[in-house]
């Protein structure tokens, strides 16, 4: 309660000023409010921690910790509605109950109804309804929208595994338009390897819904993943030169990061492509510290240089 609380006073500043993403929850009961929260809190540490071993050194890493997704709660019609409106263009996912109030009474489809209209428009935004009553899966069909039982005694691994394939946790998994996995990515870095050798289908299915910039905004590559969302296959050729400008913005992304950064070396993450590594967990001496500084300087005049 103390995390979301602090996420609700830092979202208007964080989204402003750097583009945070947004995670919607609408429930009024605190009983399944006090079950979901540490859930959802549980799946944001656990994939900013992974992000952060993936992290050049100690810096990055900070960075990392302190980009990951806000989470909002509603607990009303009014409620929902007003944060998407606020937020729309930075809500990474929603859940939503199916019975809380509207107006002055409960309504029975409030969430069906907040869900619909956030799909009328974002398309592209993972819902997921959730409920004691399993005969509102069928509504949550209808609607484009996962369900979850909130009964289940698997709701944890339920609610993980909409984190994980909807949101963009996790690794990236290469899909054909029929759902089977052809590859999959653990990093930045990986990712771009791939990208080279999956079929054109598998990857304009996942252009098309906006995979790529979602686990990117996930995995807090705020300012790649804000380059790659507005762009659609229409704004290229042929659907290679879309394939090639991804390509090209993932490896100058990587590229720029590194310049100036002393990178921590790990022989399971190495990255040949990192310009200066440190070995061991001792301080920089004196000739090191200076090839740092004058890297570092190279890297932010690189338009007079």
């Amino acid at each position: 309660m103390i995390k979301n609380a602090e996420d609700g006073g830092n979202v208007a500043h964080d989204t402003e000023s750097a583009s945070i993403r947004v995670i919607i929850c609408v429930e009024d009961s605190p009983e399944h409010l006090s079950i979901l929260l540490p859930l959802f809190y549980r799946e944001l540490v656990i994939q900013t921690q992974a992000v952060m071993e993936e992290g050049l050194n100690s810096e990055h890493r900070l960075l990392a910790m302190r980009a990951r997704p806000k989470i909002l709660v509603a607990d009303s019609f009014e409620g929902a509605t007003e944060l998407f409106r606020k937020y729309k263009h930075y809500v990474l996912g929603v859940f939503s109950d199916v019975r809380f109030p509207r107006g002055d009474k409960f309504d029975e489809n409030a969430g069906v109804d907040v869900l619909k209209a956030i799909r009328s428009e974002r398309f592209d935004i993972p819902l997921l309804l959730m409920s004691s009553d399993p005969r509102n899966a069928a509504k949550a069909a209808v609607i484009q929208a996962m369900f979850v039982d909130k009964n289940s005694p698997t709701l944890l691994s339920k609610v993980r595994s909409f984190f994980l394939n909807h949101l963009g946790f996790g690794d990236f998994v290469f899909r054909s338009p029929t759902g089977h996995e052809i590859a999959r990515a653990t990093n930045l870095r990986m990712l771009e390897k791939k990208l080279h050798f999956i079929p054109n289908d598998s990857f304009a299915y996942h252009c098309n819904r906006n995979d790529f910039s979602r686990w990117l905004f996930a995995r807090s590559e705020i300012e790649l993943a804000s380059r790659v969302r507005p762009v659609r296959e229409d704004d290229f050729s042929d659907i290679e030169s879309y394939r090639q400008f991804l390509i090209s913005v993932i490896h100058k992304r990587r590229m720029h990061r590194q310049k100036g950064v002393v990178v921590d070396f790990d022989p399971k993450t190495f990255d040949e492509d990192a310009q200066i590594l440190k070995i061991g967990t001792g301080s920089l001496g004196g000739k090191a510290r200076g090839l740092s500084f004058v890297s570092s300087l190279l890297r932010r005049h690189a338009s007079v240089v």
